[in-house]
């Protein structure tokens, strides 16, 4: 009887207490594809989201698009790839198929190139000590006072799409 209870009244207690709620939301004519790149939460909490429409930030409540043109290309036509959360400049760093490195700083509302100098990047990280680490078509950077610094040539990475971080390496 007692194996019967558990079977019956614990066992389904039990698996529900484990139960995940998502919502799922739609802006009517704000974002125009189903496709996310990346999403990051900055240190308020709030969520950015790097989609194939363009950037958006989530407060909570509501969605805001962030718009940005250069040379006749919108973020849209620049294939936003991936987004990071600079921690010690407080910005967020945007990676382009097609513009090279963007960012948008705490407290302001435009984005602007910090490089240009590998236009296709793909791949972004932040070690503990603050370092930030950029992997593009044509190698493997180290971001250093707003500008890449090569560390490796991409004949030795192989297309690289990648890259993680492990403390401070």
């Amino acid at each position: 009887i007692l194996i019967a209870f558990l079977l019956v009244v614990a066992v389904p207690a039990l698996c529900q207490m484990n139960e995940i709620i998502i919502d799922h939301y739609t802006i009517p004519g704000v974002i125009k594809s189903t496709y996310t790149a990346s999403i990051v939460q900055d240190e308020h909490g709030l969520l950015w989201f790097g989609t194939s429409s363009g950037l958006f930030r989530y407060d909570g409540n509501r969605f805001t698009h962030y718009k940005y043109e250069m040379d006749g290309f919108s973020l849209e036509r620049r294939q936003l790839n991936t987004l990071l959360w600079d921690t010690a400049t407080h910005r967020l760093l945007m990676a382009t198929g097609m513009g090279g490195l963007l960012q948008l700083k705490q407290g302001e509302a435009t984005i602007t190139v910090l490089s240009k100098e590998d236009n296709t990047i793909n791949a972004l990280a932040q070690t503990n000590d603050s370092r930030i680490w950029v992997l593009g078509s044509n190698g493997f950077y180290e971001l250093v006072n707003d500008s890449l610094r090569l560390a490796f040539g991409s004949r030795s990475l192989r297309a690289p799409t990648v890259l993680c971080t492990s403390g401070n390496r």
